[in-house]
């Protein structure tokens, strides 16, 4: 049954009306209250006015997909979500994949619906204290890990979200740069083993290009490798390729944007 201290509203995303329907109505029966959304862009509509206590996110969705979501509520650096998460999926090898995010729990569909509810109870017993309000992510061991990481500088949430998970079918972490100052932040203290790069214009004064030269001038972000990739409408010249490399010391264009060639530089550049 809901928890202590009112804390039993549940945002359900998942593509699939008949899971919404059927969870929805069995955690209604539970004394939860439920919202529901039909993928990650629904959901974000959803929390402009709504504040769940838990949400339990399906990963693969059309329009948003669970990845792209799990970013976009992220509310620092370090991606810890504003909310916590239960994330569900068909896909039961991703659990390996999701201990490096910073999620509440994970559960492989299909699953029973009293395992569903213990899962839910201790989430919300753990994260909330006494007067209902929420405490911080505790990291399990299993977060504890070091893994190589990768910023991506890409505002194209589907192919971010392409370079996201094959970076973590590789047992990679992806970084999201979303703001400037985050960017600078994540090169710094992050420090990661790479920074991919779109480029929407090849000028020297574009706004990526400005950025990628800020995070060169970063004490501990000198050598990180940065590479670039063009968005498909853009063409580079081998003139205008060395001007740029010559302005950011430590960076290379790579010959396409596709997740594997983005994967194949990250593994070459992770020291030995």
């Amino acid at each position: 049954m809901a928890t202590q201290s009112n804390r039993n509203c549940i945002l359900i995303v998942d593509d699939e009306p008949q899971i919404r329907d059927v969870m929805g109505m069995m955690l209604s029966e539970e004394g939860y209250r439920i919202l529901t959304a039909c993928d990650g862009q629904e959901a974000l509509e959803v929390l402009k006015d709504k504040k769940p206590d838990l949400i339990l996110l399906d990963m693969n969705m059309p329009r948003m997909g669970g990845i792209v979501f799990y970013h976009n509520i992220a509310n620092s650096y370090d991606g810890t979500p504003k909310y916590p998460l239960l994330v569900l999926t068909a896909r039961a090898h991703l659990e390996d994949l999701f201990k490096d995010f910073k999620v509440d729990g994970f559960m492989s569909k299909p699953f029973k619906f009293e395992d569903l509810m213990e899962q839910i109870e201790k989430i919300l017993a753990r994260r909330y204290g006494a007067d209902g309000k929420l405490l911080p992510f505790a990291a399990g061991p299993q977060q504890k890990k070091i893994t190589p990481k990768a910023l991506v500088l890409d505002d194209q949430w589907e192919k971010f979200n392409a370079i996201v998970t094959r970076f973590m079918h590789s047992g990679y972490e992806v970084l999201a740069g979303k703001t400037e100052r985050l960017t600078l932040q994540i090169a710094s203290l992050d420090q990661p083993q790479a920074i991919f790069v779109r480029l929407k214009s090849l000028s020297l004064d574009s706004p990526e290009i400005v950025l990628a030269q800020a995070i060169r001038n970063l004490e501990k972000a000198k050598s990180i490798p940065i590479l670039f990739y063009l968005q498909s409408d853009l063409k580079v010249f081998p003139s205008a390729r060395e001007e740029i490399t010559a302005k950011i010391p430590h960076s290379e264009f790579l010959d396409s944007p596709e997740p594997d060639v983005l994967l194949r530089a990250f593994e070459k550049n992770l020291t030995p």
